[in-house]
């Protein structure tokens, strides 16, 4: 008993050593995983082609209740880029995440959050909706500015779909 509390002390501890956040009061925490509805990409110049587009999170709960949605992730959703001339580009980032926690009402979760600097961002809108049958559905959207070649360019996925089923 002892070495179960130490352990969860523990984990407790790394969690906010590294800036995670964590559902304390929740129950029950699962992980959702599943595909965006988004074709793969062509290769880039080197060949490489990102994986396919998916979503991750993790969902806390009181009982059956949901009470958390947190440490989402992506990978695999590319951006489409074009410039105030009109040239155009897929960007793909390599997968993204979000460690905070998202807002949720009843079964329902939404976010948006926004990192960069000046001109140079990444901005986020989700939404989703958790089943009691352990399946996820909602959308995505990310925009971004970067600059590429020394050229601003606006990046943008459109609204994605996606589902996802508890791991």
């Amino acid at each position: 008993m002892r070495r179960a509390t130490l352990l969860a002390l523990t984990a407790a501890a790394a969690c906010v050593a590294f800036g995670v956040a964590a559902p304390l009061s929740a129950a029950k925490v699962s992980g959702y995983e599943g595909p965006v509805d988004l074709p793969l990409a062509a290769p880039d110049n080197e060949g490489d082609a990102p994986p396919p587009a998916t979503i991750k999170f993790r969902a806390g709960f009181d009982g059956k209740k949901l009470k958390d949605v947190f440490l989402l992730s992506e990978d695999g959703i590319y951006q489409t880029c074009t410039s105030s001339a009109g040239s155009s580009i897929s960007y793909y980032p390599h997968g993204s995440n979000f460690e905070g926690n998202l807002k949720v009402n009843k079964r329902q979760f939404s976010g948006t959050w926004r990192v960069g600097v000046g001109d140079e961002f990444e901005e986020w809108v989700v939404t989703g909706k958790v089943a009691r049958n352990g399946t996820a559905s909602g959308t995505v959207r990310i925009t971004s500015n970067l600059v590429f070649s020394g050229v601003l360019k606006q990046c943008d996925t459109g609204v994605l779909s996606w589902t996802a089923t508890s791991k």
